[in-house]
């Protein structure tokens, strides 16, 4: 049997090139060869709202002692950098203003920073209070206050997405700075209509990977 991917609508142009195309076939693992653009009903976490805060602060890079100094106290001296820094997201979670008219944001991130002296490491953890979300996809007129209070009756989690980048700002004063925005997405569960084709079959199993993989929620160290 020949490969075909019927799509009558013309809604499943992009999954049927996929489909017929036969490096992909063979990479992806699809077997069949009919596919049937269908309008499938799925249940899935829909986005109703959205917010984004730009982020940009900057982070002194820490003073160590070199060890050749006299005195007995010795002398705290800047590192210079070395012009490359990474940024590893350590955490995330948030949770409901006790007025459910905002939701506050908390980012657990590690600045790595490569000097002449060898690798520093800067933790710090990234708290945000969101009270104006954006209706998706119009994102049109911002939704706060009790408007925000009666769109939250029906919101079933969220999702964080952290776009942090970092650049070492070299002086008389070193530091990095930290830039970029955090979006948090408001989704309810909703059963849904849509155009697609169904490219395998047998049994499909969901499975999300576990620490140390998953980035979980923020510990509150006391003390």
């Amino acid at each position: 049997m020949s490969v075909s991917c019927n799509d009558p609508t013309g809604n499943c142009g992009d999954c049927c090139t996929i489909f017929n195309d036969p490096a992909r076939r063979a990479r992806f693992g699809i077997l069949n060869e009919q596919a049937f653009c269908h309008c499938r009903d799925i249940c899935v976490q829909e986005v109703r709202l959205i917010a984004a805060r730009p982020i940009d602060f900057t982070i002194p890079i820490p003073a160590v002692g070199d060890g050749l100094r006299p005195g007995c106290r010795g002398e705290r001296i800047p590192l210079p950098p070395g012009g490359s820094c990474s940024i590893v997201i350590t955490c995330a979670d948030e949770a409901l203003g006790p007025n459910c008219d905002r939701v506050f944001v908390n980012v657990g991130f590690q600045v790595l920073i490569t000097t002449t002296a060898g690798l520093i490491m800067i933790e710090r953890s990234l708290p945000i209070e969101f009270t104006e979300f954006f209706a998706f996809p119009d994102g049109g007129s911002g939704v706060s206050g009790n408007a925000l209070r009666e769109a939250l009756r029906t919101i079933d989690g969220s999702c964080i997405v952290v776009q942090l980048q970092c650049q070492i700002l070299d002086g008389s004063n070193p530091r990095v700075r930290i830039f970029g925005n955090v979006v948090d997405k408001l989704w309810k569960h909703e059963n849904l209509w849509v155009e697609a084709i169904r490219p395998y079959s047998g049994i499909t199993v969901e499975q999300e990977f576990g620490e140390p993989h998953k980035i979980g929620p923020c510990t509150v160290v006391a003390g």
